[in-house]
């Protein structure tokens, strides 16, 4: 270990996404791998639980518990299918507790200048922590005090372009950031010309971890079925058929991850031969690795398929294009860009049935030239801060 190893040894990294009471797959596993990555490298890294809700405006406040009270008919409704998605959403508090190490104080937007005395660096990413609809001043790091080590790691915007408001705001946010880094290439060309320093386009944290790696999170059972596995976060009816579609013509079962935001929708009611509402981190993951082909409209369900070198498929959520970009980029850099399913002629069975498989035999060099480059980005700019941090 080099000396500046040894000084990061002894220092604390706080890492600040969309962790604290996630229900989400991909953000929960994204923050267990740079969380791990980071400690696997001898560096004291934590998550730091934020609640984001804590603090935000009646409006806000009054809107959810509107929602809440909304749920309650569905509820009793399909009270079977409610009772899987309780256990779904106890099984990821399992999975925060035990699996990543996180602060035990739970912050809030107004106790974050506390968070100084806490860290020596901070990182923020990765996720859609940038993105205008969910960015704060916490996920920017503005914590209202100076002096304080700023990185981040992979922070998604998820749109095409920002608002000149929107500009203003994160070009004054960033001006104290040591280093700056994001999951999507168009986000390099829309902060650059505001942020202090070169902005560097790295993979996601899931990235960061082997396929050995992964599989010690899973638990590792005889496969008894072949099938297709679907994740799907959009309402896309088409997408839902051409995977049924492509199931019975290759002799597959259709098993799906159902109601993944919480809440019971006709459009999954009776989808698949085996919907699974109940599935943990490690069923998400495990799923994966077991599934003959992929059909999903979510990023990290892609990004592990990558990982797992499945055959899969990835489809436009509800046709919106400010969803795009991140899986543009991904597509891009493993060159699997006709696996986007992203226009009305590749919607079809016949284009999916002359698609060339994916060679994962071939090795995907601009792929490993980028993770090289974004691991010594994250581990040089920890260092760099902590350098100075000692001047």
């Amino acid at each position: 270990m080099s000396e500046g190893d040894n000084l990061i040894a002894m220092k604390s990294i706080g890492i600040i996404t969309h962790y604290y009471n996630s229900k989400n797959y991909g953000g929960v596993l994204q923050a267990y791998a740079l969380c791990w990555f980071l400690k696997n490298q001898g560096y004291d890294a934590e998550q730091i639980q934020f609640d984001k809700e804590k603090g935000q405006s009646f409006k806000h406040w009054a809107g959810n518990r509107y929602r809440e009270f909304l749920r309650l008919f569905d509820e009793i409704r399909y009270k079977k299918i409610y009772e899987q998605i309780r256990r779904r959403e106890k099984a990821f508090k399992v999975f925060r507790d035990r699996q990543i190490p996180h602060s035990e104080k739970v912050f809030s937007q107004r106790t974050l200048k506390e968070l100084a005395k806490e860290y020596k660096v901070f990182i923020t990413g990765s996720d859609q922590v940038w993105h205008p609809n969910a960015v704060c001043d916490a996920y920017l790091l503005d914590f209202g005090v100076d002096h304080i080590k700023k990185i981040s790691y992979a922070a998604s915007i998820a749109k095409n372009n920002l608002t000149e408001c929107e500009l203003k705001r994160y070009k004054k946010a960033l001006l104290d950031y040591c280093a700056i880094s994001v999951r999507e290439r168009d986000a390099v060309e829309i902060l650059q010309p505001i942020a202090p320093v070169c902005v560097k386009w790295v993979v996601d944290p899931v990235f960061l971890l082997r396929k050995t790696e992964w599989e010690k999170v899973i638990d590792k059972k005889p496969i008894s079925d072949r099938y297709v596995f679907c994740y799907f976060l959009g309402s896309d009816i088409d997408a839902r058929e051409l995977a049924q579609e492509y199931a019975k013509n290759n002799n597959l079962k259709v098993k799906s991850i159902a109601f993944p935001n919480g809440e019971v929708n006709e459009w999954e009611l009776n989808f698949g031969d085996e919907s699974i509402a109940d599935a943990s981190p490690e069923n998400f993951v495990e799923l994966i690795q077991g599934a003959e082909m992929v059909f999903t409209d979510s990023f990290h369900a892609m990004a592990f398929s990558l990982l797992f070198e499945k055959q899969f498929l990835v489809f436009k959520r509800d046709w919106h294009s400010s969803m795009e970009s991140r899986i543009v980029s991904l597509a891009e850099l493993f060159g699997v860009s006709d696996h986007f399913c992203n226009t009305k002629n590749k919607m079809t069975y016949d284009y999916i049935e002359n698609l060339m498989v994916i060679d994962y035999s071939k090795k995907f060099d601009c792929f490993e030239k980028m993770r090289t480059e974004s691991i010594a980005f994250l581990l040089d700019s920890i260092n760099n801060c902590v350098r100075e941090d000692k001047k």
